[in-house]
């Protein structure tokens, strides 16, 4: 009798390790939540609950992807493992709760408000929940919408911006297209009922919209994102990969002369990739680290 009893008593000691494992790692916490907008439509986001009290990080996906890309998983995972609180939205793009990266030749009505008004909506959910110093984490288009949120009035708290891979959108498309579709879109929004069609816009060519939607994108250039970096509320930190062949080292140099914190992670891609990964991770906390 004593044997059986022993084996049950040891695998009740296994399974209860298995329990506290689930309890104290922070990476193992993750939760989707859902919540509804002002306009009805439902949006969620993985949260992972830390162990650093009233601190919070935000961390938001590229163009048109979700929280699930590749880049924003290792960073929402990272800083996870670390112990912080993290919340990884995906901005729905006027698609109820949306899970799966929109293609180009979808029709596109979201206004780059709409995606600020969103980033809100998040910054002030984790706020409603106690979480009083807030970080924003983003990658590429992510960066420079919160690059543009913070250069408004952002809640207060609002700490700091990490931006990986910043961008500058119009920078992907060739002037003269360019010139001509804004062109284009200007006169369209001048019609009783805007019609839609298709853009050139970041890595699309077929991006079908409204000139509204289309227009509060392009829009932003290179001065204009360096104009928000100089208004910006709140400091922003900036990482760039040092082979990031969507821009020069101008591009890198122009951010520094704003007065903007730069690193450089040589060899490093858009997306971090292979190696550069760990260096991204190691970079992001050390940001995060030095936040007071």
């Amino acid at each position: 009798m004593s044997g059986p009893a022993k084996h049950d008593a040891a695998g009740s000691g296994w399974l209860l390790g298995i329990v506290c494992l689930l309890m104290v790692v922070p990476g193992l916490r993750a939760e989707e939540v859902s919540s509804r907008l002002p306009s009805g439509l439902t949006v969620t986001a993985e949260f992972h609950r830390g162990e650093t009290g009233a601190h919070a990080i935000l961390v938001l996906h590229g163009f048109m992807t979700t929280r699930n890309f590749n880049t924003v998983k290792s960073l929402t995972g990272e800083l996870s493992d670390s112990g912080y609180t993290v919340l990884a939205p995906t901005l729905s793009l006027n698609v109820e709760a949306r899970r799966a990266s929109v293609p180009c030749e979808s029709i596109h009505t979201q206004t780059w408000g709409d995606d600020l008004a969103e980033i809100d909506f998040w910054v002030k959910w984790l706020t409603k929940r106690g979480y009083q110093s807030v970080m924003l984490v983003g990658h590429s288009t992510g960066s420079l919408k919160l690059v543009s949120y913070v250069a408004n009035t952002p809640p207060k708290a609002v700490k700091k911006v990490i931006a990986t891979s910043l961008v500058n959108i119009r920078r992907y498309t060739p002037e003269k297209i360019a010139a001509a579709e804004i062109a284009m879109a200007k006169k369209l929004q001048t019609l009783p009922q805007s019609p839609l069609r298709e853009y050139h816009l970041v890595f699309c060519e077929n991006y079908t919209s409204t000139p509204e939607a289309y227009l509060s994108y392009i829009n932003w250039s290179h001065d204009r994102v360096l104009s928000s970096l100089r208004a910006s509320k709140v400091p922003v930190e900036v990482i760039m990969g040092g082979a990031d062949r969507r821009f020069s080292s101008d591009w890198v140099e122009a951010i520094r002369k704003t007065g903007t914190t730069v690193k450089v992670i040589p060899g490093a891609t858009h997306f971090f990739d292979a190696t550069s990964e760990f260096e991204l991770l190691d970079a992001v906390l050390q940001g995060v680290n030095n936040t007071p």
